[in-house]
């Protein structure tokens, strides 16, 4: 789905997917694994598991944030 995130640091976060607003209620994700079971983790566990599995170190990843010209993409990548 289309994820936008409109960012303004003195207001509440607000967040739209496929340009509809919705609110996080709890930060879990929930996702099927390769044997059909439902696994729910948390937001943090989940993001940081896929960050590993992008980037070899964190020094890689360092790199190739501060290398990008639009972090969004960057974002993008990674979801």
């Amino acid at each position: 789905p289309n994820v936008d995130i409109v960012e303004n640091p003195n207001e509440v976060k607000k967040y739209y997917v496929n340009q509809i607003p919705v609110s996080v209620v709890h930060e879990r994700v929930q996702y099927y694994g390769k044997d059909g079971k439902l696994i729910t983790e948390s937001l943090k566990d989940y993001s940081k598991k896929n960050i590993e599995k992008e980037f070899s170190s964190l020094d890689e990843f360092i790199q190739r944030w501060n290398t990008s010209e639009k972090k969004e993409e960057l974002i993008k990548e990674l979801t």
